[in-house]
């Protein structure tokens, strides 16, 4: 993919549209208050789903990791370049935020309400500095405070990323694939078990989580296969009613009420996500002409994904933090003042973003990539 393609701009897109559906969620999904059966009320709830935005960065993760495994496992400096581009993407950004939450956390002088909601109960500093905060969240049965809550689904993908590299280096690609196909089959089943004592860890354990990010694995190594251009444009030609289904499928869940660490979610919801997830990449590597790459490829969704994990770090602690500074308050958006404290927390978080990009995570990028794979 080279930085200029279509194809590239439209994995962006799915990454914008990811990260829009997660803001979506946070800041006006559980942030409004509406009265009971209104039809804002009903409105509200057909974004309710929008949490789906996390699922479908594991799937995306695991394609675009997946595929750099995949073309470069015997490559005499795999482990060492994967590392190092990884800690590159991913380290600057987290541990910063981690820095701000050890100085700022003690005492910041916020409303008691808007502490608590930032800072109470957060995770345990060296699970946070071992990206396994997500085992104890699960363990505890509470996210903590809002400052590192959203961490739980990094320390996921890290996990991921020190597995992974050690199963397509040292199995043959056959029994590699099949592995992934068992933990796309295993998941349902750890979270099915999982519920019986911690529901939380159904939703932030590896391995109740891990079919997205595998789901995202066996989409790389489909498109690396010979026939995959003519299955991928039958699909292609049929995005009208393959789109339809998965937005179907969601909207049920929906309706249901089918939410997280429910029985259903914990059977098929998450797997049919992920699925829906791959379907949407499929589109994305070459997009149909119309309304498919006219959206995955608009300019602002393609710059939303540029920044987006930078986005997804901050956007809760920036919301936090203006709630409490000009409302004493935890983020809510019930009256007109929660209306512009969310869109003064969104412009933040974005230009904060935007700027760690342009001076921060895209200069160390440019740097780990002169170090290239050795085949």
């Amino acid at each position: 993919m080279s930085p200029t393609s279509g194809r590239l701009r439209a994995l962006d897109g799915v990454r914008g549209l990811a990260i829009c559906l997660v803001l979506l969620y946070h800041y006006f999904s559980i942030g409004l208050k509406f009265p009971p059966g209104s039809t804002a009320a009903y409105a509200q709830k057909l974004i309710s789903l929008s949490w789906a935005g996390v699922d479908l960065f594991f799937v995306l993760s695991g394609f675009l990791i997946g595929g750099i495994l995949l073309d470069h496992r015997n490559s005499r400096s795999f482990f060492g370049v994967f590392y190092l581009r990884r800690a590159a993407r991913i380290l600057p950004p987290y541990l910063l935020l981690v820095v701000a939450w050890l100085v700022l956390g003690p005492g910041i002088g916020l409303a008691e309400q808007s502490q608590k909601w930032l800072f109470e109960d957060c995770p345990p500093v060296w699970s946070v500095v071992l990206f396994v905060q997500n085992i104890w969240m699960g363990l505890v049965g509470e996210h903590g405070g809002n400052w590192l809550g959203v961490t739980w689904s990094l320390a996921i993908e890290e996990q991921a990323y020190l597995v992974l590299p050690l199963l397509a280096r040292f199995l043959k690609p056959r029994w590699f694939i099949l592995l992934i196909v068992l933990l796309i089959l295993s998941a349902p089943c750890f979270r099915l078990e999982a519920m019986d004592h911690h529901v939380l860890g159904t939703y932030v354990w590896p391995h109740c989580r891990w079919d997205g990010i595998a789901f995202g694995v066996l989409g790389a190594w489909l498109a690396r296969r010979r026939n995959f251009e003519a299955w991928r444009e039958a699909i292609a030609k049929r995005w009208i009613l393959i789109l339809g289904a998965c937005l179907a499928g969601g909207l049920l869940m929906t309706m249901l009420n089918v939410s997280i660490g429910s029985f259903w979610m914990a059977l098929a919801g998450h797997s049919w996500l992920a699925a829906s997830g791959l379907f949407l990449i499929f589109l994305a590597i070459n997009p149909p002409e119309g309304p498919v790459k006219s959206i995955l490829t608009h300019p602002f969704l393609v710059w939303m994904g540029t920044i987006s994990y930078t986005v997804y770090l901050l956007h809760q602690p920036v919301s936090g933090l203006i709630h409490g500074v000009f409302r004493g308050m935890a983020p809510s958006v019930s009256d007109l003042g929660g209306v512009a404290a969310v869109s003064g927390a969104l412009g933040a978080t974005l230009l904060l973003a935007h700027l760690s990009w342009r001076f921060i995570e895209s200069p160390l990028l440019s740097l780990a990539r002169r170090k290239k794979y050795d085949e």
